[in-house]
């Protein structure tokens, strides 16, 4: 196993959006007792949450709530995904059967559930929400780039059964690409 660091510069986006968590959090921080109970009651200052978009934002600013995946060119060099790519893509053409397992813990669905206020007895008041799903985006750009779609497995979307075949044909050398998360390509993946 080797560990390359890679540092990318931030997009404005990110500036924007990271300073706006920052401001959250201090406004947490800084507020009394009384007041953190009240404001923890708001999504927005929900340290979890804070927490999440945090790790949303420096993976990918597409994941954020709000942001408009479309207005985001896909290929800008200071998206983690394309650096990330570009090194993929490197290891895919050194050897014919070369296979690549990209692990990302979050980014895999295409809805999330959102808490959108209250009702009159103070219970939480959902919805589902469209969100962009970097798996897919992942796929999409490996095909891009010319590999095949038969060569590529999205471990978090199959079943547990899928997931068993999809492995034998890693190590077959057939699927050069599984993407997926610790609970779907981790334990029980016997990929060599």
């Amino acid at each position: 196993k080797e560990v390359h660091n890679e540092t990318l510069q931030m997009m404005p986006i990110q500036k924007r959006l990271s300073e706006d968590l920052k401001r959250r959090y201090r406004a947490l921080r800084d507020a009394t007792v009384k007041a953190k109970f009240e404001m923890m009651r708001m999504r927005e200052y929900m340290p979890l949450v804070i927490n999440t978009e945090g790790v949303k934002l420096a993976l990918d600013p597409r994941l954020m709530d709000g942001v408009d995946a479309s207005q985001i060119d896909p290929r800008d060099p200071r998206l983690k995904v394309n650096k990330m790519l570009l090194n993929a893509m490197d290891y895919y053409h050194s050897h014919p059967k070369a296979t690549q397992m990209i692990f990302m813990e979050m980014g895999h669905e295409d809805t999330a559930t959102r808490t959108v206020g209250r009702d009159n007895d103070g219970k939480p008041i959902t919805q589902r929400v469209r969100v962009f799903n970097l798996a897919k985006e992942i796929k999409r750009r490996l095909m891009e780039e010319g590999v095949p779609e038969s060569e590529i497995a999205i471990f978090s979307s199959m079943t547990k059964e899928n997931r068993a075949e999809a492995a034998r044909a890693m190590n077959r050398g057939e699927v050069r690409f599984a993407i997926g998360g610790t609970e779907t390509l981790g334990t029980g993946i016997n990929a060599q």
